[in-house]
């Protein structure tokens, strides 16, 4: 009945071109009489309109565009998961990890931006036919990011480095693959002063044993100005790097006991001061008689260096949280464990703006599900001023090697849920005020619950290691790959 009236009336106007017209003229004249008659009404109307503008003028911003805290799902049917979280210069956010919802392979590279509300801009998948996942995203001077992973699609080997330079809208400028012929992992990656980057992981194609710390010094364009291997006859890896204050690089993994003191336990924290050139200058070992295994290492504003770590030697339960504060030398000045009865792991410490520090990392001790997001603040004298744990019914973690720091004291947390999301797992994002907290929400069980974790000193003692460096004579390859669009589910959790 529609569509016969519309083309009647259609039909009217075409072939009667002056009864089109003459109905015309009358409406203008009803619409022009209309309004006189009402013109003192109509005046009433425009300034209470006038009033309604100012008002909403007035009115504070949605709360998605003035949220100082917020948390995100993004993924889709499969699994999807971040690594490392960066401060965009924009002041926006950026999510790095592997998604094997979308992408040309079975995992590939995954890159968020979000922008200062935490609402997304940009997100591609990155990647081959085989396996690429991100382990460290950093901002660059020029308003770009650095991304360091690996690849089994790519390179001379088993898996190799991969390491994509991206402009500010993730559009690749350079992109290449450093390996042997076994396995290589970059797991973290720094911009120098000089716009060339330190990139730190581990072989299994060069070095004195299984595994060796590996380190290269890169040019701003990717090309290698040096590269060494650290290690001894048995297993060493790392996942830290970070330019040192003074000058050189601080570097922080794990090494077993067949290379480090009778004393020693099963696998202590192993770390490395580097001068500029690559030189060792001092390293040293940390632990008890148990396992210890180190993810992130930070500069303090004293100088010298802090790290968290994880160790079942001086554990309440299972694994501790295990954070140690050095001198510029590497001696220790405190030390102290921190979990409850189950396992409790910390996977990043991020220094803030009062000079206090953030460890984020996961925690079956506490919480509502098998594991939770576990987040807490220390002061410079390692005195806990806030704990809290995020998660749900199922597992949820904290377990980006880097967190988000913003000039307001605020932190952007990230990892991956299976408590919230589109799918098996997605990538997670939280953005917290400087006390921990997230404003009021409709969610509550996202929102930070307070845990009473045991805290107690621990009584280790430095040890100084011996392991030798050597050069490698990697090239680079080239890689030729393009962003590819990724139509993630962005789920809002708060606000």
């Amino acid at each position: 009945m529609y569509s016969s009236n519309f083309a009647s009336r259609h039909n009217t106007y075409y072939h009667n071109p002056s009864s089109c017209l003459n109905q015309y003229i009358f409406r203008v004249r009803d619409t022009w009489k209309f309004l006189y008659n009402n013109r003192v009404r109509l005046n009433q109307v425009l300034r209470l309109l006038l009033v309604a503008a100012t008002l909403t003028a007035a009115m504070p911003a949605p709360l998605y565009a003035q949220a100082t805290g917020y948390a995100a799902t993004i993924g889709g049917f499969f699994d999807d998961a971040a690594y490392t979280v960066a401060l965009a210069p924009d002041n926006g956010t950026v999510l790095g990890g592997y998604t094997r919802s979308y992408g040309a392979g079975d995992r590939d590279f995954l890159i968020v931006k979000l922008d200062a509300a935490g609402l997304p801009l940009w997100q591609y998948t990155y990647g081959g036919t085989g396996d690429e996942d991100i382990q460290s995203i950093k901002a660059t001077s020029d308003g770009g990011l650095i991304v360091a992973g690996y690849t089994t699609t790519f390179g001379a080997g088993q898996y190799d480095m991969w390491i994509v330079k991206l402009s500010s809208t993730g559009a690749i400028q350079w992109q290449k693959t450093y390996g042997g012929p076994l396995t290589e992992y970059a797991k973290s990656i720094e911009q120098t002063p000089d716009g060339g980057y330190i990139v730190v992981g581990y072989t299994a194609s060069f070095g004195a044993g299984a595994h060796d710390i590996w380190l290269l010094r890169l040019n701003a364009d990717g090309s290698v100005r040096w590269q060494k291997t650290c290690g001894g006859p048995g297993l060493e890896n790392t996942y830290a790097v970070r330019q040192a204050s003074a000058s050189g690089f601080i570097v922080a993994g794990q090494a077993n006991n067949f290379n480090l003191l009778p004393s020693s336990g099963n696998q202590d924290v192993w770390l490395l001061k580097l001068g500029e050139s690559g030189n060792i200058e001092w390293q040293k070992s940390y632990g008890g008689p148990g396992i210890e295994s180190v993810y992130t290492v930070e500069n303090t504003a004293e100088g010298g260096y802090i790290f968290a770590a994880y160790s079942d030697s001086f554990n309440a339960g299972d694994l501790d949280v295990w954070i140690v504060k050095l001198n510029a030398d590497g001696l220790i000045l405190w030390q102290k464990a921190e979990g409850g009865s189950g396992d409790d792991q910390a996977f990043s410490i991020s220094r803030m703006p009062d000079n206090g520090y953030v460890a984020a990392g996961d925690t079956n001790s506490f919480g509502a599900g098998g594991l939770d997001a576990w987040v807490f603040k220390i002061n410079a004298q390692g005195e806990v001023l806030w704990q809290k744990t995020f998660g749900g019914g199922l597992d949820d973690s904290a377990h980006a090697y880097s967190s988000a720091v913003y000039a307001d004291g605020g932190i952007a947390i990230a990892g991956q849920t299976s408590s919230f999301g589109a799918g098996g797992s997605d990538l997670w994002v939280i953005r917290l005020s400087k006390d921990g907290t997230l404003p009021v929400s409709s969610r509550p069980y996202i929102l930070g619950v307070d845990t009473n974790a045991y805290v107690r000193d621990t009584f280790t003692t430095a040890m100084d290691t011996f392991m030798s460096s050597q050069d490698t004579f990697i090239v680079p390859q080239d890689t030729h790959v393009a962003p590819a669009y990724a139509p993630t589910v962005f789920m809002r959790q708060w606000p």
